[in-house]
C-alpha cells in the first residue's frame, strides 16, 4: 500500500478529525525517517528526497482539509512533527 492510498484510508476510516491529523503527521515522520541507500543504477539523491518532501506535502494538505478545532496541544505537535518530517530530509 502506498503512502497517499493509506492516507486516503486514514481520512476514510479515523474516528474524529484529531485522530486524522495525528496518524498524518505521524506518517510524515516516518517518511523523514527513509534511509536512502544508493546503488549502482539508483536515481539521484536529489529527486528521492524531492518525492518524499512531496508526499509529506501532500500529507500536509490533506490535513489543511480538515475544518475543525482541535486542542491547543495537539495542534502544536501537529505543526511540529510536519515541520521536523520535511526538514529532516
Amino acid at each position: 500500500m502506498g503512502v497517499m492510498a493509506l492516507a486516503k484510508a486514514i481520512m476514510k476510516e479515523a474516528k474524529s478529525d484529531e485522530e486524522k491529523v495525528f496518524l498524518l503527521a505521524e506518517i510524515a515522520l516516518d517518511i523523514s525517517k527513509v534511509s536512502i541507500n544508493l546503488k549502482e543504477n539508483s536515481l539521484d539523491e536529489r529527486k528521492i528526497k524531492k518525492a518524499l518532501k512531496g508526499a509529506i506535502n501532500q500529507l500536509k494538505e490533506f490535513q489543511g482539509n480538515i475544518n475543525t478545532r482541535i486542542e491547543a496541544n495537539l495542534k502544536s505537535y501537529v505543526s511540529s512533527a510536519m515541520k521536523k518530517a520535511y526538514h529532516e530530509l
